[in-house]
């Protein structure tokens, strides 16, 4: 009896180390990616490419979006994973924290910025368009701030001053959004730019991700919360995630993209109305699924689905898993750099058709660490079960 209750033992400890052999080795692959006395980017950066739409060359950029978002990934599952990966993650974010001071506004000493700040840098290794630095230089936003603040965790003074600035900003606070839906003009939700004398930017993903912030924190929901809400679920009834995704959501573009961000909201939201849009969106999900030639296209929505409680093959999951390299293509862009995201209509509209001043942004580290979040999310589904 005695032998049969050790090799039990045996086996389940086995079995442990086994299953979480897959995702320590992601991990440890994303951790030897982070930058260290490399030539286009600083310490601690998660290095990412640019591509302009009109050229195939890719371009080094570093910026707080990518690294932030690698660790966010990561880091929002910190209380299922094992000794030896909040180990790794504890090293990563030590490394990173250096290089996010790079972004940090030193006049607020609050907000970030996508693109270092001192000096100021506009396409970091863009030749002449560097020239143009300081004339160019986007102000801080809501997003990046946001997303920061998700991956460094335990930030609850700063989220609650931050979340204090970002109503200074809002839609018809100062100015009312012409750059828009029409429908939108007096709604008083985020916007994007932190920042006078630039147009009100409103995106639903972007929308999505401070309200994420604000639900991770556990901070009270105020009206521009709520105005925040009924336009992402309005914009969504109204299918203009599938139908105008670039315009929905000018900086993320993709209608899989988009859907990622809400159901990661999901996860995190009680608002009923968006809960309600599960059905519509797995449907399209799947339907998307079907349709894409992307692997990191599929991943992602292969995540949306399990976030939104649906099931997907094993075997298309599986393939994916098996084989990184797909990953690692380029050929999927979850964010880009539109300059007519600056623009009020007719002009924003117009410039945004001719993909003029439209750039594409990739991360090798990033779509790993959106193949960690799929093992989590099985693991998660094994444990609930």
């Amino acid at each position: 009896m005695k032998n049969w209750i050790l090799f039990i033992c045996i086996f389940f400890c086995s079995y442990k180390v086994v299953a979480n052999e897959p995702r320590i080795n992601i991990l440890k692959q994303i951790a030897s990616l982070q930058s260290k006395d490399a030539k286009d980017f600083p310490d601690g950066a998660f290095p990412s490419f640019r591509r302009y739409h009109f050229s195939k060359t890719l371009k080094a950029d570093y910026n707080l979006f990518y690294t932030a978002l690698v660790i966010y990934n990561i880091e929002r599952y910190k209380a299922i994973l094992t000794q030896e990966e909040l180990s790794i993650l504890a090293q990563i974010k030590a490394n990173a924290n250096p290089y996010f001071e790079l972004f940090k506004n030193k006049k607020n000493n609050l907000t970030y910025n996508f693109w270092p700040k001192y000096p100021a840098q506009v396409f970091p290794n863009g030749g002449w368009l560097n020239k143009f630095n300081e004339m160019n230089a986007l102000p801080d936003d809501v997003d990046d701030c946001s997303l920061l603040m998700l991956a460094l965790g335990n930030q609850d003074s700063l989220v609650n001053n931050m979340s204090k600035l970002f109503l200074s900003f809002t839609n018809t606070k100062v100015k009312k959004s012409n750059g828009y839906y029409k429908r939108y003009k007096n709604s008083p939700v985020y916007n994007t730019w932190l920042g006078n004398g630039y147009p009100i930017d409103i995106d639903i993903s972007v929308l999505s991700n401070v309200l994420l912030l604000k639900y991770t924190y556990h901070q009270s929901l105020n009206k521009y919360d709520s105005a925040s809400l009924d336009l992402i679920v309005d914009v969504l009834k109204r299918n203009k995630h599938i139908n105008d995704p670039s315009y929905a959501s000018v900086h993320y573009s993709n209608a899989s993209t988009i859907i990622y961000h809400v159901a990661r909201l999901m996860q995190y939201s009680n608002h009923s109305s968006l809960l309600q849009l599960k059905p519509l969106l797995l449907k399209q999900s799947y339907k998307l699924l079907d349709d894409s030639k992307s692997a990191l296209e599929r991943l992602i929505l292969i995540n949306s689905i399990m976030q939104m409680g649906g099931k997907v093959d094993e075997n298309i999951a599986i393939k994916i898993i098996n084989d990184k390299q797909l990953l690692i293509q380029n050929d999927y862009p979850y964010f880009n750099a539109n300059m007519a995201a600056i623009l009020n209509n007719p002009f924003k509209r117009i410039l945004s058709a001719t993909k003029i001043g439209k750039f594409y942004y990739y991360s090798d580290a990033f779509n790993l660490s959106l193949l960690f979040e799929q093992e989590m999310l099985r693991q998660k589904l094994v444990s609930s079960n």
